[in-house]
């Protein structure tokens, strides 16, 4: 399980995002800060199959209802880059005030970078 950082796009500078810029995905799993809930993750998937991402949502939600179920499944195509987010941090931040991501399909051919912005 891999801690990522979350990098802040630099004004006027910019970010990086190719995919030299975005790293492997950890085959058990990843998670990163998320504390004011801003982050967004880029995924890029360069396998033969779409892979599917799934979010840690730990929090109860408005209606009293936790569990597996309220788990958010990302999908990206097969050689596609995709960004998703915001993670509303009262649902999907565990007690360390991180997102869990996990891949049920493994990670050959994901790469991920998670930015603020």
């Amino acid at each position: 399980m891999s801690i990522r950082t979350v990098a802040t796009v630099p004004h006027p500078a910019g970010l990086d995002i190719s995919s030299s810029a975005l790293a492997a995905a950890d085959v058990a799993g990843d998670s990163f800060p998320n504390a004011g809930g801003h982050a967004k993750l880029i995924a890029e998937n360069s396998s033969g199959g779409t892979l599917h991402i799934t979010v840690d949502s730990p929090r109860a939600d408005n209606f009293g209802f936790s569990g597996n179920a309220l788990d958010v499944t990302l999908t990206v195509a097969a050689g596609k880059t995709m960004i998703f987010g915001p993670f509303p941090a009262n649902r999907h931040n565990d007690n360390n005030e991180r997102v869990q991501l996990a891949y049920p399909d493994g990670v050959t051919g994901l790469k991920i970078k998670l930015v603020a912005m």
